[in-house]
């Protein structure tokens, strides 16, 4: 009698265990803009030329000049904002020889005051109260940040959303981003991911799916990175057909598709069906 009330005891325990992290309170829920950083203004027109006029997306707005000789625009990915933007000259990069790099993840919350609070509960050092960035993150070649899209970016997205999917989707049939990849320097690195991840389940190894289905996938490196990005496209073989024809096809393996990166600044852009 003993045996059975301690192996209860235990049972309800574990069961309480796996009930809090079930129902532990989201920080993220969506991807809403990805970053990427150029080292000059000509750069800049250069890649906003390439992802628009060579790829098809779609341009949200175009910001040049718009403080201390920053350029920014704003490209549409699915639902997702692609910012290039720069250059900056107060950011010590991991590595200063790049000429185009992925930097910054912004998600979205459910709320502010609910992601502050959860953050502060998991103890992960932030600044800011709106626009969240995540410090312990937020080193070498990559940003983490907790905010929401708002404003004219928020309104001029919404508004292309309204096109008819077709001219959304452009000559390569993008969908959306399927996965962000992010290097990760040692455990401990990656523990701090998961815990602002967190509940979002783990799908493979070092991967984790947002509510909204996009994949941020962990690749050992020597630095903390924002890696590359896999596009959802709607027919693969169309995706590199078109490619193919513009000379700008790299490899494709195993049902994924790799844009050259000598033509793409050196980005890492695979496309998948999906």
């Amino acid at each position: 009698m003993r045996l059975s009330t301690f192996w209860l005891a235990v049972t309800m325990v574990v069961c309480t265990a796996c009930q809090s992290e079930q129902h532990l309170p989201a920080i993220v829920t969506n991807l809403h803009t990805l970053t990427i950083h150029v080292d000059s203004q000509d750069t800049h027109r250069a890649l906003v030329s390439f992802l628009t006029e060579d790829l098809g997306l779609l341009t949200i707005y175009r910001l040049p000049n718009a403080y201390k000789g920053r350029m920014y625009a704003g490209v549409l990915v699915g639902d997702v904002n692609l910012e290039p933007c720069g250059p900056y000259t107060n950011i010590d990069y991991a590595r200063d020889d790049f000429e185009v790099t992925f930097f910054g993840i912004n998600f979205t919350p459910p709320d502010t005051l609910t992601a502050a609070a959860e953050l502060t509960r998991r103890q992960i050092e932030f600044t800011g109260t709106s626009h969240m960035n995540i410090r312990e993150l937020t080193q070498q070649s990559t940003g983490v940040y907790v905010n929401n899209l708002i404003g004219f970016i928020a309104d001029n997205r919404d508004s292309v959303l309204t096109l008819p999917a077709a001219k959304r989707e452009g000559p390569l049939g993008v969908l959306g981003i399927a996965e962000v990849q992010v290097g990760y320097v040692d455990d401990a690195h990656l523990a701090m991911w998961e815990n602002l991840l967190q509940p979002a389940p783990e799908i493979g190894n070092n991967a984790w799916q947002l509510p909204d289905g996009v994949i941020v996938r962990f690749e050992k490196s020597d630095i903390k990175e924002t890696r590359g990005m896999v596009l959802k496209v709607k027919s693969l073989d169309r995706a590199v057909e078109y490619l193919r024809s513009k000379g700008l096809l790299g490899t494709v393996e195993n049902g994924v598709a790799e844009i050259d990166k000598d033509k793409a600044f050196g980005l890492r852009i695979m496309l998948k069906e999906g």
